[in-house]
């Protein structure tokens, strides 16, 4: 098309070189010949019309490989797109797993614990709280800790000394045969968010199985003290009852007036301390045998029988009255089960 213009513009810079410009297309006589210009604009319009499609047709090819080439980049966008979107998809995947994996593991603690920010604001609360509290984490998230936990032997001092020092802090909390918890805060930082992780433990199981197996041990010692004790004592004992019956039996034997009386009555009295050291001894022989770490099968009524039989032998009261003298009565039940315990120790 440009080419056009300028050709028409250079036919009409160079009008002035020719006295007619139509000449050209007249007769020697003058007139006009019709026919040359019709075939010479017929020539020139159809020179123009091809030169035209030339150029549509280029711009054709063009738009084409414009139009191709931003198919391209349009199949390779939504590609990317794609897989940008299924990256996002697996990574959000992960990130929710995780997460319910992390809060499965901190709800399947036996532990409470229950996590608190640089306001000393709750900001976690595991399932083992709700049910120690009675209070679900949607009722105390965001409470301060005293307002959601008030029973919670920590003081303001304590918590913000553990936020300022990031050291660890333990402490035991207990009520002698009833409970015992073990606290533990450490500081969690992230970032720029801190907070402390506070964990209470249920410790009453264990301390209770650990005096249990410290008693067990004093028992033990004590057994074998009282056995050695035992098997030392019942020499003298034995010696001093025979001497106390050969003692007696001379004195029956004997006129010694008023004096006789007054002896045999110190003899009795000393035969019987004796006795009842030797019930002692015996007594303390059957708890060191009969000393077990298991529990044995054993019924009440025969227990408590044994333990009347040696208060019989033990409480006498040589001015007066012994417990032999007392008067009583049993009502056993017939359907008293047999329990496990320690019947020597009970």
């Amino acid at each position: 098309m440009k080419r056009v213009l300028g050709l028409f513009a250079l036919l009409s810079v160079s009008v002035s070189a020719y006295a007619d410009i139509f000449a050209v297309f007249r007769y020697e006589d003058g007139r006009t010949n019709w026919q040359y210009i019709a075939n010479t604009s017929a020539s020139l319009l159809i020179i123009i019309l091809l030169i035209v499609m030339g150029f549509l047709i280029r711009a054709h090819l063009r738009a084409r490989r414009s139009n191709r080439a931003l198919t391209e980049i349009k199949a390779t966008l939504e590609e990317r797109v794609a897989q940008r979107t299924q990256v996002l998809q697996e990574t959000a995947e992960q990130l929710r797993k995780r997460e319910a994996y992390i809060a499965s593991i901190v709800n399947s603690m036996p532990v409470m614990l229950v996590g608190i920010n640089d306001k000393l604001k709750v900001t976690q609360w595991n399932k083992t709280a709700e049910e120690f509290t009675g209070r679900p984490y949607a009722d105390v998230v965001g409470e301060n800790l005293w307002q959601a936990y008030p029973g919670i032997t920590l003081t303001e001092e304590q918590v913000n000394d553990v936020l300022e020092r990031g050291e660890t802090l333990q402490l035991k909390h207990s009520q002698r045969g009833q409970y015992t918890y073990d606290i533990t805060l450490y500081r969690l930082k992230h970032n720029d968010e801190t907070g402390i992780v506070i964990l209470i433990s249920d410790v009453t199981k264990q301390v209770n199985a650990e005096n249990k197996v410290a008693e067990r041990d004093k028992l033990s010692a004590l057994g074998e003290l009282a056995s050695a004790m035992a098997y030392d004592i019942s020499r003298p004992i034995d010696a001093i009852l025979q001497r106390v019956d050969r003692s007696r039996e001379r004195l029956d034997s004997s006129d010694l007036g008023d004096v006789k009386t007054f002896l045999l009555r110190e003899v009795d009295v000393v035969g019987q301390s004796a006795r009842q050291a030797n019930t002692i001894v015996q007594n303390l022989l059957d708890l060191s045998r009969g000393h077990r770490d298991v529990k044995q099968t054993a019924a009440i009524p025969d227990i408590v029988e044994r333990s009347i039989e040696l208060a019989s032998k033990l409480l006498v009261d040589v001015d007066g009255l012994d417990f032999t003298d007392v008067d009583i009565r049993r009502d056993y039940g017939s359907d008293v089960p047999e329990l496990a315990c320690y019947p020597n120790e009970l």
